[in-house]
């Protein structure tokens, strides 16, 4: 098993410690044929997710993930649109 470590955030005017949190990615997505449950699976596994790195992790490392998702979805976002002849 591959481990990742990371800093997580402080505490803010010597509120509680913040929690640390273990993630666990040991099953493939499963296979579901509805398409409404299958939105809603991938819905609740990515807000699990968000909200499970935002109340751990420092606010610059999580500015820092949401730079690096978006790049690395960028090219999924271009629209190539064919050259037009301007006379």
């Amino acid at each position: 098993m591959r481990t990742l470590k990371f800093f997580k955030a402080q505490a803010i005017n010597d509120t509680e410690e913040t929690e640390t949190t273990t993630l666990v990615f040991d099953e493939p997505f499963p296979v579901i044929n509805d398409r409404a449950q299958h939105t809603k699976a991938l819905q609740l596994q990515g807000k699990l997710l968000a909200v499970g790195l935002i109340s751990t992790l420092p606010q610059g490392v999580i500015d820092e993930l949401l730079i690096q998702l978006l790049d690395h979805t960028r090219s999924l976002l271009v629209v190539v649109h064919p050259k037009t002849k301007v006379d």
